[in-house]
């Protein structure tokens, strides 16, 4: 793994995560509609075969504990991943071996000098940017990282999602020795949903839960600052589908897919 030093300002979002949590994941995937993994992994070997290059080597950015980049390992894909949080790099060490590429960085900032056949995002990482300047800047550096006619695919939740069906929405689920709730707000006339989140854990045979809370704040990007900041970035092309299909995203999608190539 190349190690890069952590900012002294930085608090990692992710330390106290473990295989519990991670539970959690492909509940909430069942409950939101999001496509899974390896739905995902279709849509990109999709896209991937109907452009010019062939691909091999694939960045993720933001790749987590290593979910996505273990499936396109399996499916022959050489991958690096890259991530700000030193304990989902960890955990996605365990999952991946020694032989994976795993950088420490924090957007819009890729630290890395060669190119890739196709750069991915799932997982809907960049609705926690809170600056279009900073998408933008994060745009300009995959484009710099990305091979000429090469694709960058990425997911958003979009407004509708934020603002409307995640309005003011309460969830909860009880997994026997795991719990958790999440509590929605998006206050009207901004561009952010907050949601507020409480995670109950058993310990060992008791009856005890050790209890966590994160709030979290994701933002909206309008389509149309998009397609202007891909362009800005040297991409020559910029597409949206809703939530991984072929279909064209519209006003309902919840799941926006961007396809930018290169």
């Amino acid at each position: 793994m190349q190690e890069q030093s952590t900012p002294a300002h930085f608090v990692d979002p992710h330390a106290g995560y473990d295989d519990v949590s991670l539970r959690l994941a492909d509940w909430a995937i069942d409950k939101t509609g999001e496509s899974t993994p390896a739905a995902m992994a279709d849509f990109f070997e999709m896209i991937w075969m109907n452009h010019r290059n062939p691909v091999r080597d694939v960045l993720e950015i933001c790749s987590g504990f290593g979910r996505m980049l273990h499936i396109l390992v399996e499916r022959g894909y050489s991958v690096t991943g890259l991530d700000r949080s030193l304990t989902m790099l960890a955990l996605a060490r365990e999952k991946l071996g020694d032989d994976v590429e795993l950088v420490r960085a924090e957007l819009p900032d890729l630290p890395l000098q060669r190119q890739f056949d196709a750069v991915v995002c799932p997982g809907a990482a960049f609705n926690y940017m809170t600056r279009e300047s900073d998408l933008g800047r994060t745009f300009a550096e995959v484009a710099r990282v990305l091979a000429s006619g090469g694709t960058f695919v990425f997911d958003l939740m979009s407004r509708h999602m934020l603002k409307e069906a995640f309005s003011d929405n309460d969830r909860a689920v009880d997994l026997g020795n795991l719990a958790a709730i999440w509590r929605f707000d998006s206050v009207a006339g901004t561009d952010y949903c907050e949601y507020h989140y409480s995670q109950f854990v058993r310990t060992g045979t008791s009856e005890l839960y050790r209890v966590s809370r994160e709030t979290h704040r994701l933002y909206t990007f309008d389509r149309e600052a998009i397609q202007r900041m891909a362009m800005a970035a040297g991409f020559s092309e910029a597409a949206v589908y809703d939530n991984y299909t072929t279909r064209p995203a519209s006003n309902n999608t919840r799941y926006e897919t961007w396809v930018f190539v290169r």
